[in-house]
């Protein structure tokens, strides 16, 4: 679950707030059992023009709770991770409804355990658009990290998505659906699969004039 609050700061300039919490079992049975993490997240935004925008994201703060493959995970500690990121979007119209989308960044992680790491990002993927301002999206994002994982983790997650974006009122939209990840966590060698569900309230606060 994510909730973003934007509100326009000038002309081009945006700025969020994103407040997200993530939940896990080690099965099925109850799949909302168990934290994930939790984080909080500021970004501004610049749009550059009809094509490009910049991402920034100076400092944010996550709570990560270890994935839960053996009985043991249930007693480890959850960390802190202080993250940084910068990114670059990139939309462009394909046809009358379809857009192609892209946005590339890096981040840079700072965890409670001293770990440091750098990790790219690159999604690319397409939006429908429908009437009554609904949209369909789907996307692939690659996660690699090129400086301070360990030897053989080069690899950090692939991320395949599918979601819709409904309109709930003037402002308020709600975007609902399903994620598969590949993803090589740093104590663990097999790369593991997950799917996941998500829904995210996005809030646009008008500023009056």
């Amino acid at each position: 679950m994510r909730t973003t609050l934007q509100t326009r700061l000038a002309d081009k300039w945006d700025a969020a707030l994103e407040l997200q919490l993530r939940r896990q079992h080690p099965d099925n049975a109850n799949m909302f059992s168990m934290p994930l993490m939790y984080s909080v997240r500021p970004w501004i935004y610049y749009r550059m023009n009809t094509h490009f925008s910049l991402s920034v994201s100076p400092l944010a703060w996550f709570r990560q709770y270890p994935v839960l493959l053996t009985e043991k995970d249930l007693s480890k500690a959850p960390m802190q991770e202080w993250r940084s990121t910068v990114a670059i979007s990139y939309q462009t119209q394909l046809q009358q409804h379809l857009y192609f989308q892209s946005r590339a960044g890096v981040e840079y992680r700072n965890f409670s355990t001293g770990q440091r790491l750098l990790r790219t990002r690159i999604r690319t993927g397409f939006q429908y658009l429908l009437p009554g301002d609904v949209s369909l999206n789907a996307y692939n994002e690659l996660m690699l990290n090129p400086a301070g994982a360990a030897p053989g983790h080069f690899f950090d997650q692939n991320r395949q998505s599918i979601s819709g974006i409904v309109p709930l009122s003037r402002g308020v939209t709600v975007e609902v659906g399903y994620m598969h990840i590949y993803r090589q966590l740093p104590t663990y060698d097999p790369i593991m699969q997950e799917h996941n569900y998500f829904v995210q309230l996005n809030i646009s606060m008008q500023r009056k004039k």
